[in-house]
């Protein structure tokens, strides 16, 4: 995969010095008819056309084999690079000759190509373009010196006879400086920008096999609490049947025997039936803990009437806050958007709440249940006036088994797992559930969930 990025990053430059290249043969025309008709120079236009169709043609041939549904590889890649800037310097040592020589400020292109070198290939390679460069454009002052080849003056640019004068060789001293030293800072950029993408890519690399990791051990870690939620469902139901049948033959025992039952006894069998159902409401809430969990929501959703939910699940507790002389008071907003869920899983969760508040308030006391819409959400929320929660049990009251050291002394019966069932149901429905408790003052639990869409 770095091999084939590599590739495409190479192909990618190579193309850009084609684009590059078309702007290039614009100019030595364009620059041509402006020297000779603007500037009135003597300059061989007739040649600069013809080096331009050259550059046209090789730039051509370029482009053919760079084309997009084709991607060459390293080494094809670097033998074209080579290619092109070596012809690149040769032109542009030819345009530079026919337009001044070394009167002819363009001479300053050569530092781009070497930037151009330094970029696509090593600093070794650059700095042999450099070197070759220097050859190309030194043989053309020292013929045009000689007189062995025709010198183009450029009267406006140059004093006559400079291109012969003992000032060209410490000019071009300076100038090939500037071709070296151009290569020596491109080449640190590039070489520097080289180690980068290195270290990028193989964090990149790194980051990419880290994240794999993660997937298998999150992949692992769901599989593994499918397993155990099936697990528990399995000693759920394995275990609901024996005790339910304990309970019933211990109630038929003690009606066998009626009042010949010693008082000890009869304690002791109703002491047995109270464990018993203990186990049968840890039975319970465990079943609903696993389908809470292991079955989200598919085809058993449907359009949930909010106000009628509730007030089954007030009809349902009734007889409960009764018993302990609990009002419970409603203030259902009218037109109460619905709700898409599962009926049965949002009363359990809604009576669980309920159940709750009744238990852990004074007799007496109220109990608001009240609903209202915001927005795309319907809020439910129970108060209640018990004994409240304290701050450092806040955070752990939806966690499984977790009952607080108050829950205890009011209720010893209890398994921890109501609020871990009523924030899983309500996960599930896509909404969420906060509470606001002080010790003393009560508990108001808030339950948001999203309307069904219209």
């Amino acid at each position: 995969m770095q091999a084939r990025d590599a590739g495409q990053e190479h192909n990618t430059r190579l193309r850009w010095m084609v684009q590059l290249r078309w702007l290039a043969v614009a100019g030595i025309i364009g620059l041509g008819l402006y020297a000779d008709r603007v500037l009135d120079f003597t300059i061989p236009v007739r040649w600069l056309v013809v080096l331009a169709v050259v550059v046209a043609g090789y730039n051509l041939v370029f482009r053919l084999l760079l084309r997009t549904d084709v991607l060459l590889g390293a080494r094809q890649a670097t033998l074209l690079a080579h290619a092109q800037i070596a012809a690149d310097l040769v032109a542009l040592t030819v345009l530079v000759h026919l337009t001044g020589g070394i009167e002819n400020p363009f001479a300053a292109y050569y530092v781009f190509h070497m930037i151009i070198a330094s970029i696509v290939m090593p600093r070794r390679a650059a700095l042999a373009y450099a070197t070759f460069a220097c050859l190309l454009f030194g043989t053309v002052i020292a013929l045009e010196s000689q007189d062995l080849i025709h010198h183009v003056h450029l009267p406006l640019i140059a004093p006559p006879g400079l291109y012969r004068s003992h000032l060209i060789w410490p000019l071009f001293a300076v100038w090939a400086s500037v071709l070296y030293g151009a290569i020596y800072l491109a080449g640190s950029v590039s070489a520097r920008l080289r180690q980068r993408e290195r270290e990028l890519a193989q964090l990149t690399a790194e980051l990419s096999e880290v994240a794999q990791g993660r997937q298998e051990t999150l992949e692992r870690l769901q599989d593994a609490q499918k397993l155990q939620l099936r697990y528990m469902r399995k000693v759920s139901h394995e275990l609901r049947s024996p005790l339910a049948a304990a309970v019933t033959l211990i109630k038929v025992a003690t009606d066998a025997l009626g009042d010949k039952t010693p008082d000890k006894l009869q304690h002791m069998f109703q002491r047995a039936i109270a464990r018993l159902n203990q186990g049968l409401d840890m039975v319970r809430d465990l079943l609903a803990l696993s389908q809470s969990r292991e079955a989200p929501l598919a085809e058993e959703v449907t359009t949930v009437d909010v106000a009628q939910l509730l007030e089954m699940v007030v009809d349902m507790e009734m007889e409960r806050a009764q018993q302990k002389e609990i009002n419970l008071l409603t203030d259902i907003a009218r037109g109460l958007p619905p709700v898409e869920g599962q009926q049965e899983a949002l009363a359990a969760a809604l009576a669980n709440l309920v159940s709750n508040a009744i238990r852990y308030s004074p007799t007496g006391s109220d109990v608001r249940i009240q609903a209202s819409s915001a927005g795309q959400q319907v809020v439910i929320a129970i108060t209640d006036h018990g004994q409240g929660i304290a701050e450092e049990d806040l955070p752990h009251i939806f966690d499984e088994f977790y009952r607080t050291s108050e829950a205890k002394q009011v209720a010893v019966e209890g398994t921890g797992l109501g609020l871990s069932i009523v924030k899983s149901v309500v996960d599930t429905h896509g909404g969420r559930i906060e509470v606001d408790s002080k010790p003393g003052r009560g508990s108001t639990f808030t339950i948001y969930l999203p309307t069904a869409p219209a």
